[in-house]
């Protein structure tokens, strides 16, 4: 398993969801961000089904601060 760490934006649905599904099989961790946490859940559950470790962020990265609060969690 890598080392590597993703981070997905617009993970709770959609192309978000599908793409983080996808790099848990690459990636050994990943940052799922988005605004829905229920959404959000269920996409972390895959992808540790898919054998990552996640990390789920609810936040909208709409508000000034938001990205680096990303990053520095």
């Amino acid at each position: 398993m890598s080392s590597k760490v993703a981070i997905v934006t617009g993970a709770s649905q959609g192309i978000g969801r599908s793409t983080a599904i996808r790099l848990a099989k690459d990636f050994g961790a990943l940052v799922l961000v988005a605004r829905n946490r229920e959404n959000l859940d269920e996409t972390a559950q895959a992808v540790t089904d898919a054998g990552a470790k996640a990390l789920a962020i609810e936040i909208d990265l709409s508000l000034p601060n938001a990205a680096q609060e990303v990053v520095d969690k």
